[in-house]
């Protein structure tokens, strides 16, 4: 799995860079990246699909085959049963133009459908490539590493443009003026993706600390681990600080969220947490609110005060919710920017609305009943099972890598679950892409190989004990 590993990396570590991958010809590239990716692992059948959970798999097969029947041609008297709106469109539109015999779709436009399409299966590919990578020796490691690197900077990034307004996105600066985001346009799809590398970062901060053992703090600072963990700390508190003046307000929400989520995942796994943990919150704490005075919390409680009913996010929801009504099969991937014109009652906007800012409503107004029971019940499944993984996990590896990353994973999918409730970060590429991995750590440990945690974690430990040992002999 080397190539693929590589391979992995490199998509990762790079699809946020130019403006999170949003243009078509920028995430085609990734999408056909992933694709090779998987056709070179399952070719010798290095992936095997029971391994990330028969009912999840099964669930997301069925969705992907529900939004390619929405393609498919249909008598008349059949689509107007499934979607009464369009029938209806289409025989005043083949009355008008004496066109007969035309067997039409549930799809508005096939060529957008296709595409976002694509970029389904491209994401559940890529979560099935992680998860066979995680379960190997090492991968979580370096995937977390890569993340941290790629996260502290896109943090620092962003505190320049909030503490310097002017400062646009790689050259745009038309629009999110003193805000920071890092290399993405909307300041919300920035928190949403620093909301999923945190999670991670914590927990390979944490699996750098010897659990199971009692040391000394004047033993730990003299370890090489220390400045490492003292390295990773301050990029979080970085992180951390970038979404607070991102300005976004469920970003935010959803950051603290899967703080909480963590320390849920850690409770119920049975491992709990440390007294050094809390201190080091404490610190981290303290920290935050050092380096944010010096900013100014201002404009981010301004920005929590702010709410503008007319265009407010409330009537975009009534008017998806309409179409929901006219279209219970839905209207197809990607077809909500078409329809949403002929049903803006509530919202009544200039400008094209191409997103619901609502991920779950889009899912359903796109996919219609059927697609969204299927995919959010897999996604159900995956935090579930996920969770007794993670429990599994603990109980035969210990305080392992593995074990940590995989806790941050399933709290960053509930941090960005919760932020999809009023935004659109699942229909950026990048943003999706990074939830899919997110997943694919979750699902890793659905199997469990019996590696000993110590061929794993081994070297660090008797690293620190010789060091404890040398600082008994030497007091």
């Amino acid at each position: 799995m080397k190539v693929e590993r590589i391979c992995l990396l490199v998509i990762l570590a790079t699809m946020p860079i130019i403006y999170a991958a949003v243009q078509p010809w920028i995430w085609a590239w990734y999408a056909a990246a992933v694709f090779f990716t998987f056709l070179w692992a399952y070719w010798p059948k290095k992936i095997r699909l029971q391994d990330n959970g028969f009912g999840a798999v099964w669930l997301v097969y069925l969705f992907l085959l529900w939004s390619l029947f929405q393609f498919a041609p249909l008598p008349l008297d059949w689509l107007a049963r499934l979607s009464p709106f369009r029938a209806d469109l289409l025989k005043q539109a083949r009355d008008l133009a004496g066109v007969k015999d035309v067997w039409p779709s549930m799809a508005y436009v096939h060529g957008i459908g296709l595409e976002q399409w694509i970029l389904w299966l491209a994401a559940f590919l890529l979560a099935m490539l992680v998860a066979r990578a995680c379960r190997e020796h090492g991968f979580m490691a370096s995937l977390a590493v890569m993340l941290l690197v790629l996260g502290g900077l896109e943090a620092l990034y962003g505190l320049v443009q909030a503490l310097v307004p002017n400062t646009g996105v790689l050259g745009y600066t038309k629009t999110g003026l003193g805000d920071a985001r890092g290399t993405f346009i909307n300041r919300n799809h920035f928190a949403g993706m620093m909301e999923m590398i945190w999670p991670v970062g914590l927990g390979y901060l944490l699996s750098l600390s010897p659990w199971e053992e009692r040391i000394r703090f004047k033993h730990l600072i003299n370890s090489d681990y220390f400045n490492r963990q003292l390295l990773i700390a301050i990029a979080l508190v970085v992180m951390f600080l970038a979404v607070i003046f991102s300005r976004s307000r469920a970003g935010i929400m959803g950051m603290f969220l899967g703080f909480l989520a963590f320390m849920g995942v850690m409770a119920l796994s049975g491992a709990g947490l440390r007294k050094g943990f809390w201190i080091g919150t404490g610190i981290g704490a303290f920290l935050l609110l050092i380096y944010g005075s010096h900013i100014g919390f201002g404009t981010v409680i301004q920005r929590f005060l702010e709410i503008n009913p007319e265009v407010g996010r409330m009537n975009k929801w009534r008017d998806a919710w309409l179409i929901v009504q006219q279209h219970p099969f839905g209207v197809g991937p990607g077809n909500y920017q078409v329809v949403e014109p002929l049903f803006q009652i509530h919202a009544k906007v200039e400008a094209l609305s191409v997103h619901t800012h609502n991920d779950y409503l889009q899912l359903l107004v796109e996919t219609g009943w059927p697609g969204f029971l299927l995919l959010t019940s897999g996604f159900l499944y995956v935090l579930v099972r996920g969770l007794a993984g993670i429990r599994r996990m603990y109980k035969t590896a210990g305080y392992s890598t593995r074990f940590f990353v995989a806790a941050g994973g399933w709290s960053g999918l509930v941090s960005l679950a919760w932020h999809s409730l009023f935004d659109f970060n699942l229909q950026i590429p990048a943003n999706i892409f990074y939830f899919a991995m997110l997943i694919g750590i979750v699902t890793s440990t659905f199997t469990l190989e019996g590696r000993d945690r110590r061929s794993e974690f081994g070297d660090q430990r008797t690293d620190v004990g010789r060091r404890r040992t040398n600082g008994k002999g030497a007091g």
